[in-house]
C-alpha cells in the first residue's frame, strides 16, 4: 500500500493523493490525522479529515494546517480506517518542517513500521530525538516485517543511539557539536523522505525498491556529512556506528525477533555500514586535500574518482534493496547472501576503481621527487657521495612507490599522498619520530607476508620535513599492511564484531602514528595523516 501525502504551510493545503501497489479497498471510508510528537515523545492530535478511497483504491485529502518545528520536532500522519475500528493501518513520520518550507513525504509499507519504531524509541527513552529516529529508519528496512519486530527493533534503536553518543561524546566529541548534528540529521532525514516520496509514487515495486535503495545510500552519506558540518571528524562517526552495530549484534533485545526480520536488518545495516565507512574516507581526503595545499589538477582529479565511486555505490545500493522489493514478504537467508556477496563485489568493483583513478602518474611522481631532491642536502659519505641528489635517487631508494598487497605488488603513490608536498614549503619545523619498529612488530604477529616490505636506508636522507615526510608514509603503508592481515585472518563478510575490531585497530595504531609528528598545527598533522594514508575498504 502506497499513500502519498504532500504537505504544504499555507492556510490552505493541496490535495494529498493516497496510491497503492497494494491498494485500499474501493469505495472505504478513512479518516487521515495529523499529530505533532512533541520533545517529550507524546503525541498530540491537530487536525483529522475524513476521505473516501475511489474505485481504484485512491484516497484524496487536505489539512488545513501544518505546525512547523517551531511547534514540534517531529510529525506524524496516520490513516484510520474509520469504518472499522479505527485501527491505524498506514504511517508516515517525518521531522516537522522550518516556518515557511514545504513539506513532503510517502506514507508506505515501510514508513508505517519505521514510525512504529521510531516511535517505541521514543518512548523507552522518554524523549523524541533525532538520533533515534535515524536509527529506526536503518534498522528497518523493509515494510514486510511484523509490527512487534518494528517495535523491538524500535527498543534497539533507543539503546544503539545511547552507545553512538556515549562513544561519541568518549571520543571527545562536545555537547554543542551533538546538538549541531542532530539538527543537521533533521534536514538529512527530510531530505530522505522527498526521496522515498518519489518511490512511493511509482506503481512498479522493482522500481520502487530501486529508487529507495538509492536514496538510502545517498542518506547514508548525508549522515556522515551531517556529522562533518557539526564539525565530527567523519572517522570517529563510522567508527561510532560501528560500535552501535556490535552492541545490536550482542543485545538480548533480538531474542524477541523473528530470524527472517533479524536477518534482513543485520545484512541492510552492515552494506549501509560499508558505505558510511566509504564516504566517511572520502570526506576526510576531501577536506585534507584543501588543507595541504593541492592544486587545481590533484584536486579535480580526486573529486571526479570520488564522484565516480559514490555514484557506483549509489547503484549497488540501488541493486541490493530488490531483495525487499516484496513489500509484503522478507527474503530468505539465500537471497540474502547473494545480495550481499553481489553487493561486496560491487563495492569492491567500485573501490579498485577508485584506486586505479587516483594512482598517481609517472610524471607526477618523478616531478614531486624532483621537487623533494630539491630541497634535500645529501649526507656526507652518503651512497650519492657529496654530489646533488636528484629524484631519480630518490626512486631508486624506493621512494614515490609503495606496497599495495601483502604479495608484495607495489604501485606509484596517489594523487593525494603526491599533493602532500605542497604543504612542505609552510612547514619547515616538522619532525616526525617513526613508529616502524611498532608497526613491524604487530605485522610480526599476523599472517606472514608473502613479501614483506624492505624499509629505506633512512641514514642516506638529511633530517628535516622532506625526510619526516617519507618515514611517515612509510608507516602508513605498514598500518596498511597490518589492517589487510588483520582482516585476511576474519571471516567473510565481516560481522559487526570484526568490523568494530577493525576500525577501533585502525583508530588506534593512527592515533600512535599521529603522536609522533610536531612542528605543525593540529590541522596540518590531521591533513598529513589523511592523504598519507592509503585508502581502504574495511
Amino acid at each position: 500500500m502506497k499513500i502519498l501525502t504532500t504537505l504544504a504551510l499555507t492556510l490552505l493545503l493541496p490535495l494529498y493523493a493516497v496510491t497503492a501497489a497494494l491498494a485500499f479497498p474501493a469505495n472505504h471510508d478513512y479518516t487521515v490525522q495529523l499529530s505533532t510528537i512533541a520533545d517529550n515523545g507524546q503525541k498530540m492530535v491537530v487536525e483529522q479529515v475524513n476521505a473516501t478511497s475511489d474505485a481504484d483504491g485512491k484516497l484524496m485529502f487536505q489539512f488545513s494546517q501544518v505546525p512547523d518545528k517551531g511547534t514540534a520536532p517531529f510529525l506524524l500522519v496516520e490513516v484510520l480506517d474509520a469504518a472499522g475500528t479505527m485501527q491505524v493501518v498506514r504511517q508516515a513520520m517525518v521531522p516537522a518542517p522550518a516556518p515557511g518550507q514545504a513539506l513532503q513525504l510517502g506514507v508506505n509499507e515501510t514508513s508505517h513500521r519505521q514510525a512504529t519504531a521510531a516511535l517505541r524509541a521514543f518512548t523507552a527513552a522518554g524523549r523524541a530525538d533525532a538520533g533515534r529516529a535515524m536509527f529506526a529508519l536503518m534498522l528497518v528496512p523493509t515494510g514486510a516485517v511484523s509490527a512487534a519486530d518494528a517495535d523491538a527493533f524500535g527498543q534497539l534503536a533507543d539503546d544503539a543511539e545511547t552507545t553512538f553518543e556515549t562513544w561519541l561524546t568518549q571520543a571527545g566529541v562536545t555537547a554543542a557539536e551533538m546538538d549541531a548534528f542532530r539538527s543537521e540529521l533533521m534536514t538529512a532525514m527530510q531530505d530522505l523522505a522527498v526521496a522515498c516520496r518519489g518511490a512511493v509514487q511509482q506503481t512498479d515495486p522493482v522500481v520502487a525498491a530501486g529508487m529507495h535503495g538509492t536514496a538510502t545510500g545517498q542518506f547514508m552519506q548525508a549522515v556522515i556529512d551531517a556529522g562533518t558540518m557539526a564539525g565530527i571528524d567523519p572517522e570517529l562517526m563510522a567508527t561510532a556506528f560501528d560500535q552501535a552495530g556490535q552492541m545490536i549484534d550482542n543485545s538480548p533485545l533480538t531474542g524477541p525477533l523473528s530470524q527472517s526480520a533479524l536477518d534482513a536488518m543485520h545484512a541492510s545495516f552492515m552494506v549501509d555500514g560499508r558505505q558510511r565507512q566509504l564516504h566517511a574516507e572520502m570526506r576526510r581526503y576531501q577536506d585534507a586535500m584543501m588543507v595541504v595545499g593541492a592544486t587545481t589538477e590533484q584536486r579535480q582529479s580526486f573529486t571526479a574518482a570520488m564522484t565516480a565511486l559514490q555514484d557506483a555505490l549509489y547503484q549497488a545500493r540501488h541493486d541490493f534493496q530488490m531483495i525487499f522489493a516484496d513489500p509484503a514478504t522478507l527474503p530468505d537467508q539465500t537471497t540474502i547472501d547473494q545480495a550481499q556477496m553481489d553487493m561486496e563485489t560491487a563495492m569492491q568493483t567500485a573501490f579498485d576503481a577508485f584506486h586505479q583513478a587516483t594512482t598517481a602518474s609517472d610524471t607526477a611522481v618523478g616531478g614531486m621527487l624532483d621537487a623533494i631532491a630539491g630541497q634535500m642536502p645529501v649526507m656526507s659519505g652518503g651512497m650519492m657521495g657529496n654530489g646533488m641528489m636528484t629524484g631519480s635517487d630518490l626512486a631508486g631508494m624506493g621512494f614515490g612507490r609503495w606496497q599495495v598487497s601483502a604479495d608484495g605488488t607495489t604501485g606509484n603513490w596517489s594523487t593525494m599522498m603526491v599533493a602532500a608536498g605542497n604543504l612542505m614549503p609552510q612547514v619547515p619545523g616538522m619532525a616526525y619520530v617513526p613508529a616502524t619498529a611498532a608497526l613491524e612488530n604487530r605485522l610480526a604477529q599476523l599472517p606472514p607476508l608473502a613479501s614483506p616490505p624492505v624499509a629505506p636506508d633512512w641514514t642516506q636522507l638529511a633530517d628535516g620535513p622532506y625526510k619526516s615526510m617519507l618515514q611517515l608514509q612509510y608507516d602508513l603503508m605498514l598500518e596498511n599492511l597490518v589492517m589487510e592481515q588483520t582482516m585476511a585472518g576474519m571471516t567473510q563478510p565481516l560481522s559487526a564484531a570484526d568490523r568494530a575490531r577493525l576500525t577501533e585497530v585502525h583508530r588506534s595504531n593512527l592515533q600512535s602514528i599521529h603522536q609522533g609528528l610536531s612542528g605543525m598545527t593540529a590541522t596540518e598533522a590531521d591533513a598529513l595523516m589523511t592523504v598519507m594514508t592509503p585508502p581502504h575498504l574495511l
